[in-house]
């Protein structure tokens, strides 16, 4: 199997197939939860699940309650889309790393060492600290 050489019209087919595979049915999926909670859910419930439902049709699922929910807390009552932090990730990884490949192709090589440095010493520092509930951080210490 030979690849065909990358180019403008190769990347956005990858892009075209991609989005028509995930997005009709991903849509489709929130559409009838959503009208299936305006048919039986409880009319308190239904703000709670718009915010689910808002993060999740635009795809940043995963930034909302990154450090605050897990699927097991509690408080995972009303997140029926906890699930689409994946497909969000996904997408944004597709979106986010052509703009940082083409940023590390631009820059010499100290640049390089320098860029990447910073974002694992900011990455360590992000997975160390964590919020809690009444939004002080906390270091990790064992």
């Amino acid at each position: 199997y030979r690849q065909p050489k990358l180019s403008l019209n190769t990347i956005s087919d990858f892009y075209f197939r991609r989005f028509k595979r995930i997005l009709p049915t991903y849509l489709i999926v929130i559409n009838v939860v959503l009208i299936f909670v305006i048919l039986l859910g409880s009319p308190y419930d239904f703000p709670y699940i718009v915010r689910e439902i808002m993060p999740s049709a635009f795809f940043y699922s995963n930034w909302p309650k990154t450090h605050v929910l897990s699927y097991f807390d509690k408080d995972s009552k009303y997140a029926i889309f906890l699930h689409t932090w994946s497909l969000s990730c996904e997408l944004q990884f597709y979106l986010i790393f052509p703009l940082f490949f083409a940023l590390m192709a631009a820059l010499n090589q100290w640049l390089k060492f320098a860029f990447i440095f910073l974002v694992i010493i900011y990455s360590f520092i992000t997975q160390t600290i964590t919020t809690e509930s009444d939004g002080k951080h906390m270091i990790f210490t064992g």
